[in-house]
């Protein structure tokens, strides 16, 4: 699911590459049109580029490792085929229904239900460097397969895995497949993180993230203005995330221009189905508006 990200105009110039990043400046960074006209910096499928130059000037890589991801994938997918097909189905006409009940406040392109590829969000998770006692947060987790994918991938490393959605209906169907998930994950061995399901707007109620260390936003349909920049997400992370976080969005960028700034550590391309390929952005929050 995907909630609105408005731009408010300019960002300020940020410091450099490997830093904070402006509008004019990531557009100056050896990028090419990709998919939808969104900018993207060259790297081939599969690898991560550092956000850091080298001495002769190129960007560095590595390889991204792969353990458990098909495992995981599996044993996500097979939860949720415990659900009727029919109220499967019905998840993609839930956001249109709640635009008609809601229509006085929200557009019609702010909310679209989506699904992104358990294996590149994985790949993405791992590049974000979980550490031992954090809480993740997927902003717009829809039915919680996300949610659900990185409890079980960092089952003895994260406190807690959770999803903040706005939609209702998507939460209960999270709460309906966490049964069958943890069912599941005791008969195939595996561990699992305590897990827990918010209904929400992060806009609205920056609170919710007070706790988050890493969170995840598929940010591929988030509305934007003069480029593929999230300038309303942006200013709610830099006032709800302490200095330290990490941030991964998809195919738009978080802008520095208030009294907060994001570093761009790693873009990563990789496999989604839904737009033929998406690239991945691990940022750091460097500089928070948190008192």
């Amino acid at each position: 699911l995907f909630l609105a990200a408005m731009s408010s105009g300019g960002a300020e110039r940020g410091t450099g590459v490997g830093r904070s990043f402006s509008p004019r400046e990531v557009c100056k960074s050896s990028c090419f049109v990709g998919y939808r006209g969104i900018p993207r910096i060259r790297s081939e499928r599969g690898q991560v580029r550092t956000g850091m130059c080298s001495s002769t000037g190129g960007w560095s890589t590595k390889q991204a490792s792969s353990p458990e991801k098909i495992g995981i994938g599996k044993l996500v997918k097979d939860a949720y085929s415990k659900e009727s097909s029919s109220d499967f189905w019905n998840l993609r006409d839930i956001s249109s229904s709640y635009q008609d009940r809601n229509n006085f406040f929200i557009k019609s392109q702010d909310l679209t239900y989506g699904e992104f590829d358990i294996e590149f969000f994985l790949q993405l998770l791992d590049a974000a460097e979980i550490r031992d006692g954090e809480t993740f947060c997927d902003i717009g987790s829809g039915s919680g397969r996300l949610v659900f994918a990185a409890a079980l991938r960092y089952s003895n490393v994260l406190k807690r895995s959770k999803g903040i959605e706005i939609i209702p209906e998507y939460i209960e169907v999270a709460k309906r497949v966490s049964l069958h998930v943890q069912e599941m994950s005791i008969s195939n061995g595996k561990d699992l993180c305590p897990v827990l399901f918010l209904e929400g707007d992060v806009h609205s109620d920056t609170e919710l993230l007070n706790d988050i260390d890493v969170c995840f936003c598929y940010s591929t349909a988030f509305s934007t203005f003069g480029g593929p920049y999230l300038a309303q997400l942006s200013y709610t992370l830099g006032h709800s995330l302490k200095p330290g976080s990490r941030v991964i969005t998809v195919d738009k960028m978080l802008v520095s221009d208030g009294p907060w700034e994001f570093q761009l550590l790693h873009s990563i391309d990789g496999k989604n189905e839904e737009v033929g390929g998406s690239t991945g952005y691990i940022w750091k929050v460097v500089k928070s508006a948190v008192v």
